[in-house]
């Protein structure tokens, strides 16, 4: 499914502190909120507009203040319109973060 955000879906800010103390401040939706009254067995499947598909499990989607789609980084634009940046916070080394996710689907 393409990505439509509610108007009515409230705007976070996030702030993540990584080991080496590196410290980011995004703007942006947690996913668990997206996602509510849609049918979800296993998995959520991102993917980004260069082809890279990032697949979780539920479980890990709804825990609290976890995964976001954000779309600025310390109150800048971080990418083009239209397209957003996976934000896993429990990832602390920022491997499965994503930029570029176009579309969502939902297994």
């Amino acid at each position: 499914m393409k990505i439509e955000i509610n108007k009515d879906s409230k705007v976070q800010i996030i702030n993540i502190t990584l080991p080496n103390d590196k410290k980011y401040e995004f703007e942006g939706y947690e996913v668990k909120d997206l996602l509510k009254g849609f049918q979800i067995e296993n998995y959520v499947e991102f993917s980004s507009n260069d082809g890279v598909v990032i697949a979780l499990a539920l479980d890990e989607i709804m825990e609290d203040k976890n995964v976001y789609l954000v779309t600025k980084e310390n109150g800048k634009d971080i990418l083009p319109k239209g397209s957003y940046r996976l934000v896993i916070s429990s990832d602390e080394y920022c491997r499965r973060w994503t930029k570029g996710i176009v579309s969502v689907d939902l297994y």
